[in-house]
């Protein structure tokens, strides 16, 4: 992910190395994520791919990278499944899911990481955008996003996203 990513970012490991998390484009757009220690070693995956951050959708997007305050990472991202195409654009069914990593590399939840804001989707309307990441200093992060076409209408949600990966707050409207 090192030589060949794209859009990437970085946050601290908090031991004195650096963890980049970035597009790869092997078909589709796909994020992969790399751990470097203090001493410039690679430390999730030595042929440089690193790892694969999600399973979800054929496209993952948008992304942005949060530390977890321990060493690992929060990844939150639009999951982005084609559906149709008109005749100016391809029409996408888009979901904002997060992925936690640990210092090991290990996925925490599950190959696709999980919804941020769940409701049962009809993936010919479904466009929820990715709008900020923050952390909220005791290990667990809050998420901002648009939904164009949520059940309670169009407008900003917010959710609170635990370290266990529990959504504590549910789909809140801001």
């Amino acid at each position: 992910v090192l030589h060949t990513c794209c859009l990437p970012w970085i946050v601290s490991d908090s031991e004195g190395g650096a963890i980049v998390v970035g597009l790869s484009f092997t078909v589709s757009p796909e994020l992969y994520a790399q751990r470097v220690d203090k001493y410039g070693n690679i430390l999730w995956d030595p042929s440089l791919k690193g790892i694969r951050v999600s399973t979800a959708g054929q496209e993952q997007d948008n992304h942005i990278v949060v530390s977890d305050g321990t060493g690992g990472i929060y990844i939150a991202f639009e999951e982005k499944t084609k559906v149709g195409q008109d005749h100016i654009e391809t029409i996408y069914f888009n979901r904002v899911r997060v992925q936690r990593i640990d210092p090991d590399g290990n996925l925490l939840f599950g190959t696709e990481g999980f919804p941020v804001y769940y409701y049962p989707l009809d993936s010919t309307v479904s466009s929820q955008h990715l709008e900020s990441v923050v952390s909220d200093k005791n290990g667990g992060i809050y998420i901002l996003l648009y939904d164009a076409k949520g059940p309670q209408g169009k407008g900003y949600y917010i959710n609170h996203i635990s370290p266990n990966g529990n959504s504590s707050w549910g789909n809140s409207i801001v």
